[in-house]
C-alpha cells in the first residue's frame, strides 16, 4: 500500500515536471523534494539507503561537471540547478544497480536532446534557443528503470 501511494506521487511529480519544464523551463523545488523523499522512503524500506546515495552521486557527477564548467566553456548556461537536483532525486529512486543502467541513462537523454534539436531545426530552420531537458531526463529515467526491473 505505502509503495501504491509513493509511486503516485511520483508519477504525479513527474508529469508536473515535464509540463512546467516544457512551458516555462523551470523545475520546481517542491516536485524534487517529493521525489527526494520518496527515494528516501525507499531506501528505508528496501534497508539500501546508502546505496541509493551512492548511486545519486554516481549519476549526478557529470552534470555537475556540466554546470560548473559549462558556462566556462560556452559563456552561457548550459544546465539548471533544478535538473541536477531532478537527477539527484531519481538517482534515490532508481536505487542499487551497477554502472550500465547509468550509462544508458546518460546516453538517452542527451540522444534524445539530439534528436529534438535535429527535428525542431527541420520544422523551424532554426535552432532552439532553450531546450527543456527535464522531460528527456524523466524519460531517460523511465527507461532505465524499467530496463533494470
Amino acid at each position: 500500500m505505502v509503495k501504491i501511494i509513493i509511486y503516485t506521487i511520483i508519477s504525479l511529480s513527474l508529469i508536473g515536471i515535464i509540463y512546467k519544464d516544457i512551458k516555462e523551463f523551470i523545475i520546481p523545488n517542491i516536485f524534487n523534494l517529493l521525489l527526494t523523499i520518496s527515494g528516501v522512503i525507499f531506501g528505508i524500506i528496501n534497508r539500501d539507503l546508502v546505496d541509493r546515495i551512492i548511486v545519486s552521486s554516481m549519476m549526478v557527477f557529470p552534470f555537475t561537471l556540466i554546470y560548473c564548467y559549462g558556462y566556462e566553456l560556452f559563456k552561457k548556461e548550459c544546465l539548471g540547478i533544478g535538473d541536477i537536483k531532478l537527477v539527484i532525486s531519481l538517482g534515490l529512486i532508481l536505487g542499487k544497480t551497477d554502472y550500465m543502467p547509468i550509462i544508458l541513462f546518460f546516453n538517452m537523454i542527451f540522444l534524445l536532446a539530439t534528436i529534438f534539436i535535429i527535428a525542431k531545426y527541420i520544422l523551424h530552420r532554426k535552432l532552439p534557443r532553450l531546450i527543456p531537458l527535464g522531460p528527456f531526463i524523466i524519460i531517460s529515467f523511465l527507461i532505465t528503470f524499467w530496463a533494470k526491473r
